[in-house]
């Protein structure tokens, strides 16, 4: 049984890959893959539950449907083949190492490594944050789309976010409900301001990213008591140093 629910959740990133290949060929494939994706990853995912539709399944569902999500639209924008090709691999790996990290947490309680989930939820996060942003800003210019609707959309999904963050630390609504309402009218004050800078829109996801990562950090320290003076300047060095690298290599204009 253990080795059908192993090549249930292997199967996760050979159809997202197979499926994500066969709309870059066919985009009238689009909308039949999403579907059948979204269902199969439901399925693997009651899998790994057990079976059980409570609340670990939900709490699981969230990150890996947003992360599928956000970067199945990205690659809609993508134009260079082979970043397409390797993103999608790449995407592909990561959502397999989530619900193997799942399964090994659920079925295998002794072998899981202490903030395995932590850790790997906060990095996929941080790309989902930069796929939402990337959609968001092509959407605004390549599309037009109503800034009002994209904030609308962002402010949803970003909530959904930070509370898997914080639920996955163990952070509860009431210890963390503050932190999440001040991040999500930060970010939506961030992404006004950027939204009129002469960059593309990669560049201005990457600096919702940074601005997002920093905030996470920050704030998972603070409600945990975690934060030390050498720890705050390293993140804040890192997010300094990345930002520094993106803008100035960034073509304005």
């Amino acid at each position: 049984m253990f080795i059908i629910r192993r090549l249930i959740i292997l199967f996760v990133p050979v159809f997202w890959i197979a499926g994500l290949e066969l709309v870059k060929q066919n985009s009238g494939f689009l909308t039949p893959v999403a579907i059948f994706f979204l269902g199969y990853l439901f399925f693997a995912i009651l899998i790994v539950c057990r079976g059980r539709l409570d609340g670990a399944f939900w709490h699981f569902l969230i990150l890996p449907v947003i992360f599928a999500a956000s970067s199945f639209f990205f690659f809609l924008f993508l134009t260079s083949e082979l970043n397409f090709h390797l993103l999608v691999s790449l995407t592909g790996g990561a959502l397999y190492l989530i619900l193997h990290q799942y399964f090994t947490y659920v079925h295998f309680p002794s072998k899981y490594q202490p903030y395995t989930l932590e850790n790997l939820t906060f990095y996929i996060s941080i790309f989902s944050i930069f796929f939402i942003f990337s959609c968001a800003f092509a959407s605004l210019i390549l599309i037009q789309w109503s800034i009002f609707y994209l904030i609308s959309v962002i402010l949803l999904v970003m909530a959904v976010i930070i509370y898997k963050y914080f639920w996955v630390h163990k952070i509860s609504i009431a210890e963390g409900w503050l932190f999440i309402l001040i991040i999500l009218l930060a970010q939506v004050e961030i992404f006004v301001a950027v939204s009129y800078l002469p960059t593309s829109y990669y560049v201005d996801a990457f600096i919702l990213t940074v601005a997002s990562y920093l905030m996470l950090g920050l704030s998972k320290n603070a409600i945990l008591s975690s934060s030390n003076k050498k720890q705050t300047i390293i993140q804040l060095s890192v997010a300094a140093i990345l930002l520094f690298a993106v803008l100035a290599s960034a073509k304005w204009g």
